[in-house]
């Protein structure tokens, strides 16, 4: 299954994306993870943009899919996968990220390896 979990939006510097999206725009702030990496959406909005101070190939926007199984995905597609940058290990699953054929960049995750809440 593949849904579109948030728009992935590289920013040079976290604290100063947050100020722009928080304070100017009035969107909230919904999780952040270090100093990297926060999830922000517009009030009441229906679409999260996370903003991420990358390290890696991922400097362009695109669409975050949510699939199953991100090797697997990756593994069925590959011959048609331009500009592969390869799965790898985040906190709770996997990614991996692939150019579109308009210049775009499209990013998988998944969430296989998250722990299961303990009662």
């Amino acid at each position: 299954m593949e849904n579109i979990e948030m728009f992935y939006q590289p920013v040079p510097e976290l604290n100063t994306a947050l100020d722009y999206y928080c304070n100017v725009l009035g969107w909230d702030e919904h999780w952040r993870e270090g100093d990297t990496t926060a999830a922000v959406s517009p009030v009441n909005g229906n679409v999260t943009l996370m903003l991420d101070v990358s390290s890696s190939d991922s400097d362009a926007p695109g669409p975050i899919l949510t699939v199953d199984d991100v090797q697997s995905w990756v593994e069925k597609r590959r011959p048609q996968l331009v500009g592969l940058e390869e799965p790898a290990q985040i906190p709770g699953g996997w990614w991996a990220s692939f150019a579109d054929p308009f210049g775009g960049r499209i990013y998988l995750i998944d969430q296989s390896t998250e722990q299961e809440p303990t009662e």
